[in-house]
């Protein structure tokens, strides 16, 4: 639920990116790979809650959790790398733990 919480916040946030990118708008094709990378990230995040949900639903889904996390925490550590700290870094430092935990305790159950 968190990380479709963030991909709604993130893809609320885009009229204000169009405003920032109006008042000065980036060179051509960077104002293309900005947007497209805006919502590349919202989708990513809703796959990721998608498959997280159908995998913590099956047996050994528990690995599949697990790759789920792997990915929010390479995304966190990109975003933090090259954005610093600010609330999407924060969404996914939190959501990352969580499906850790959880593809952990379902792939013991399944053992």
């Amino acid at each position: 639920m968190l990380l479709i919480a963030s991909a709604g916040l993130h893809t609320a946030g885009y009229a204000q990116l169009k405003r920032w990118m109006h008042g000065s708008p980036p060179q051509a094709p960077m104002d293309v790979i900005l947007k497209a990378s805006w919502f590349f990230f919202a989708l990513q995040w809703i796959f990721t809650a998608i498959l997280a949900w159908i995998a913590s639903s099956m047996n050994r889904g528990g690995r599949i959790v697990m790759l789920c996390a792997a990915s929010t925490a390479a995304t966190a550590a990109l975003l933090f790398h090259f954005l610093g700290a600010f609330i999407g870094v924060y969404f996914m430092a939190a959501v990352t733990p969580l499906l850790a935990i959880g593809g952990y305790l379902q792939s013991r159950e399944t053992a």
